[in-house]
């Protein structure tokens, strides 16, 4: 309907038929009071309506020619009632489920919603708290097996060392450039290896002390030989078949030093150790703690390296076929033949050392 009235309000007014205009030269007729008083009032309509009939015009023609069709009556009452059914059928199911939810049925379904998500949430915890420990197990694992290690090269190291050392102070020594001694360029400070091989030496030094026993003494009696390079100077060990008073004097003097820095050393080791046994018992006691059943437990002493303590209250490594961690396969293991070959070849060398010391001295002295 305000489509119509828009229509009708832009129709523009046709102009006067020509039968009813007058000519200006014609001369008036006799009109009656009536009439008169109709013409003067229909003139001004006529000329308000002649008016505006220019601006309608341009109007007209700048107006868009096509229209909008009209949407049908019955149309629009088809698409009123589809959307009133469409919101019948919505309000029908939503008072549907609400007696559903509402009800007997709809109780139940919460409850066993409610301990489903509850039992998810349960699972889920499980899970975490699974993960979470099997990932503390692994690191106090690898933990473990680094301080066994420690233990067991350690303790090789410290006999070693202790075997040499106390083998070497009982012979005299013939001293040498301590800059270009075996030692200093185990150190990495060696004449020939540069600032370089120093820095490399320095860093071997740093990782591997971790499996040292303690820091290394008596440090002109070395505890290995390196195998003989030419033009590199070495310490030359003899005794003589005779020894002179002072030579006496000196290996005794040399001997005591050694005897009393091995003391200090072996101390210094067995307090290490100890702290080393501490950690590795409070590591077990922990992974037993977190696995709880006793099959656990036997399954992570079969994992774990163990030690037994000998009669004299030593602890010594065995030699076990024992599954290691994953991190750990592949490791080499810790190796006691450098104690065995010293004590085996003990004699021989001091008699071999003894027979070339002899030989050098004979040959020195002029005849």
């Amino acid at each position: 309907m305000a489509d119509q009235e828009e229509d009708e309000a832009i129709l523009i007014p046709a102009p006067a038929p020509a039968e009813y205009a007058v000519p200006e030269d014609a001369a008036p007729a006799a009109i009656s009071d009536g009439q008169q008083q109709q013409q003067s009032t229909r003139r001004p309509s006529s000329s308000k309506r002649t008016q505006p009939s220019a601006a309608g015009d341009v109007e007209t023609s700048q107006a868009p020619a096509a229209k909008r069709p009209r949407r049908d009556a019955e149309a629009r009452s088809r698409g009123m009632r589809m959307f009133g059914l469409v919101t019948s059928t919505l309000k029908k199911v939503a008072n549907e489920n609400e007696k559903r939810m509402t009800g007997e049925a709809g109780k139940r379904r919460a409850e066993i919603e409610e301990r489903l998500k509850q039992k998810l949430q349960r699972e889920t915890e499980e899970l975490e708290a699974r993960a979470s420990q099997e990932q503390q197990d692994r690191a106090d694992l690898a933990e473990l097996s680094r301080i066994t290690n420690a233990i067991a090269l350690g303790e090789a190291d410290f006999r070693v060392r202790k075997a040499q050392k106390r083998r070497l102070a009982s012979f005299l020594c013939a001293k040498v450039d301590v800059s270009d001694s075996t030692v200093a360029r185990r150190d990495g400070g060696g004449s020939g290896s540069g600032r370089g091989a120093h820095r490399a030496g320095g860093r071997a030094g740093a990782d591997n002390s971790e499996y040292l026993s303690t820091a290394d003494y008596a440090i002109d009696l070395p505890f290995g030989l390196e195998p003989l390079r030419e033009g590199a100077l070495y310490p030359i060990y003899y005794l003589p078949t005779k020894l002179l008073p002072s030579q006496e004097d000196e290996l005794d003097e040399q001997e005591d030093r050694v005897d009393r820095l091995i003391d200090d050393a072996e101390t210094e080791w067995r307090e290490r150790k100890k702290g080393l046994e501490e950690r590795s018992k409070l590591l077990r006691d922990r992974i037993r703690a977190r696995r709880g059943t006793k099959t656990e437990q036997m399954q992570i002493d079969d994992r774990i390296p163990s030690s037994s303590k000998t009669e004299n209250g030593d602890t010594k490594v065995k030699a076990e076929e024992e599954e290691e961690p994953a991190e750990n396969r592949g490791r080499a293991e810790p190796s006691t033949e450098h104690d065995g070959d010293v004590r085996m070849g003990e004699t021989d060398i001091k008699d071999a050392d003894a027979a070339a010391a002899e030989t050098s001295v004979e040959a020195a002295i002029p005849s």
